[in-house]
């Protein structure tokens, strides 16, 4: 279920890598044999070095695009995903809940939504303090990373679409969150949040939906929800 941590876009990227070295490793392996015995007649230095060849454009075709998908992956949550959670973080900081829901799948004609959205800033705040807003950097990955290593194991089943990652910062601290979207509007070019789940630290969580994804995801984590200081 934490194969996502790498962003939804970059774990075959991180696949491929991860196999890099050994395919490098046999091109190198083969590569001396080539030279050894490239010039020796009674040998077979012709055929490694053909395939040694091969598996190094392999090599370099496989970088490209470990490289290249994961750069697109990088591009659209730093460019795209990042600033609509950062417009629906600073809606909410200056009260313009109108803006805030406008961002995600919650219905504004309820008493539910506007509760959800002030538990779900109360807990946020009373961790981070005062937000400024979302992110996504390099930084944002290794994060990430630092905040699943503390996470218990699980074997429930993700049967949705995997969340997207995202920085959330205060003034005190700051937090990884993820992001899970509306896959119908993404189709459409969209980015329009379906539900948020804030990893708080210490075993505490904020979802911003009460019964969805990212509830459901803290429960299978074992993760208490909060609603912040009363």
């Amino acid at each position: 279920m934490l194969g996502f941590l790498m962003t939804a876009g970059m774990t075959w990227p991180a696949l491929a890598m991860a196999v890099m070295p050994l395919i490098a490793l046999g091109a190198a392996t083969l590569g001396f044999f080539a030279v050894r015995d490239a010039s020796r007649p009674d040998r077979f230095g012709r055929g490694p070095a053909k395939l040694a060849l091969f598996v190094g454009a392999a090599l370099f075709v496989l970088e490209s695009a470990a490289v290249g998908a994961a750069g697109v992956t990088y591009i659209h949550h730093a460019r795209t995903l990042a600033p609509a959670v950062d417009i629906f973080v600073e809606s909410l900081a200056s009260g313009d809940t109108t803006t805030a829901v406008r961002s995600t799948t919650l219905d504004p004609g309820t008493a539910e939504t506007g509760e959800d959205l002030a538990r779900w800033q109360n807990a946020v705040r009373t961790r981070l303090g005062e937000l400024d807003g979302a992110r996504f950097t390099l930084g944002t990955i290794a994060a990430a990373r630092h905040t699943a290593s503390e996470l218990p194991p699980t074997v429930a089943a993700n049967t949705g679409p995997p969340p997207r990652l995202v920085e959330l910062v205060g003034d005190r601290d700051s937090c990884v969150v993820w992001v899970y979207l509306d896959e119908a509007a993404l189709e459409d070019g969209r980015v329009v949040i379906d539900d948020l789940l804030a990893l708080l630290g210490r075993g505490d969580a904020a979802a911003l939906r009460r019964d969805g994804p990212a509830a459901q995801a803290a429960a299978d984590f074992g993760l208490t929800l909060t609603s912040g200081s009363p």
